[in-house]
């Protein structure tokens, strides 16, 4: 599902699910900089639930990066709601709270990487998402990325 910029380099489309505005702030400038595009990502930014299920219905996103306390600490039935959407669609959870036992039972449930927010620097951030979007696109259409 990667869209093609102008210059034919393709992008990936992530879906931030992310209720606090100043670390959706920081992730954008973080991944971004003044950019719309960088890493071979676009990021578009839901900031509760419902508006991530909405577009998550209506539009193509090929990730969604969840900030685990979106729902006052519910991320799993979110998880839940958005397995019903796509089944397969890679998530990559981030938050202020580094507990292994939250990390262990997030993979469980099929998340593809999880990271600390304070610790998520740009590139580590970048290469998770689209590594995440790659495995996937390679389960999904029999080793092609495109």
């Amino acid at each position: 599902m990667a869209q093609a910029t102008p210059d034919n380099h393709r992008y990936y489309r992530i879906l931030l699910v992310e209720g606090e505005p100043r670390w959706a702030v920081l992730v954008r400038t973080k991944l971004f900089g003044e950019g719309r595009l960088s890493f071979g990502l676009e990021l578009e930014w839901a900031d509760d639930v419902e508006e991530a299920l909405r577009r998550l219905s209506s539009e193509k996103v090929d990730a969604v990066l969840l900030d685990y306390t979106v729902m006052s600490g519910e991320c799993f039935v979110l998880l839940e709601r958005l397995r019903a959407i796509s089944s397969t669609l890679p998530v990559v959870v981030a938050s202020s709270d580094d507990n292994p036992k939250i990390e262990e039972e997030l993979m469980r449930r099929g998340v593809s990487d999880y990271f600390v927010k304070g610790n998520a620097e740009a590139k580590p951030l970048a290469a998770a998402l689209r590594f995440a979007i790659e495995r996937h696109l390679g389960r999904s259409d029999s080793g092609m990325t495109d």
